[in-house]
């Protein structure tokens, strides 16, 4: 069996960022025609809003097979490097993995640590799926 490339959808996971926080699930389950493969990238983009001391953006992909809070893990290998308030504005990461199977959820999970004023962190988080057909 060989899988045909259709296109890539591209869904937002996040956009802005001020304290720890859950953005809101993404359902999967319309962009696959195989549960078995779903290879995936996502691209985080976001600076600084203001001034900080030494603040820092950690962001996570997380999966679950529902969309009970709780039953989010956290997907191995898809943590963006963490971003501080040195870091060169806009810049931006790009992360490779795998969803495994049976998680239908997709979401970003964000910890900003320190103090940041005039409104946290900014930017956007992209989750690129390649849409396939079996054939």
């Amino acid at each position: 069996m060989s899988d045909s490339v259709h296109e890539v959808q591209s869904v937002l996971l996040g956009s802005a960022w001020a304290s720890i926080a859950a953005n809101t699930e993404v359902d999967i389950r319309d962009y696959y025609a195989s549960p078995l493969k779903r290879e995936c990238s996502a691209t985080l983009v976001a600076q600084l809003a203001g001034s900080s001391d030494s603040g820092t953006l950690a962001v996570k992909i997380q999966v679950s097979a529902d969309t009970v809070d709780g039953d989010f893990a956290d997907l191995t290998n898809a943590a963006f490097t963490t971003l501080t308030d040195l870091t060169a504005p806009g810049a931006g990461q790009t992360i490779y993995f795998t969803i495994p199977t049976g998680k239908y959820f997709v979401r970003t999970y964000a910890t900003v640590v320190g103090t940041v004023g005039n409104g946290g962190w900014y930017g956007s988080c992209l989750l690129n799926m390649v849409s396939r057909q079996a054939g």
